[in-house]
């Protein structure tokens, strides 16, 4: 199964990234992404190395076929993206680098375009979880979910050396249920 992509303003696929290659299609559809949240979030495939170069990545990170996903930031906007290579980097450690970020992009807050409109409601409970794909399987779900884009990426710091990876959400500070 291949889902279209929703069509978003800023900025436009090259024609090469535009629908999901099946293998990218499939992890979507096992990662129990609903169709309507993978087509607000935009996932698509790039098959070109120039798509993921104009997207701010290293030559060093353009590996395709990879699975491209933007990152909304709490305004809505595309504040990133991340893309998952079919067969990524191995670190220095052996370890495989699964997902890449473009060189010196500063961390964001995902906020899937499913979720933004319950940010404000204090009624509901809000999921913080690690990586866009398991924020947006709880979206599908109906969960209030946003995400960090790495298990230690909440301890970013803004330009005036303060934490910053829940600025604009309003959120005082995490509390255990």
């Amino acid at each position: 199964m291949i889902y279209n992509v929703a069509d978003v303003a800023e900025p436009k696929p090259a024609p090469s990234a535009i629908a999901l290659l099946p293998q990218h299609a499939e992890l979507i559809q096992e990662s129990g992404i609903a169709p309507e949240v993978a087509a607000a979030r935009g996932y698509r495939s790039a098959t070109k190395k120039a798509d993921l170069l104009a997207l701010g990545f290293g030559a060093s990170q353009c590996r395709v076929p990879a699975l491209v996903i933007p990152v909304r930031g709490v305004t809505g906007e595309i504040a990133t993206y991340q893309i998952r290579p079919d067969e990524p980097r191995i670190r220095k450690d052996g370890k495989p680098l699964k997902y890449e970020t473009p060189l010196g992009t500063r961390m964001v807050l995902d906020v899937p375009p499913g979720a933004k409109a319950s940010l404000s409601n204090p009624n509901l409970r809000l999921f913080i979880t690690e990586g866009a794909r398991k924020a947006d399987a709880g979206v599908s779900r109906g969960l209030c979910c946003v995400s960090v884009l790495g298990v230690w990426n909440w301890r970013g710091t803004n330009q005036w050396g303060r934490q910053d990876g829940l600025t604009g959400l309003g959120v005082r500070g995490p509390q255990r249920s």
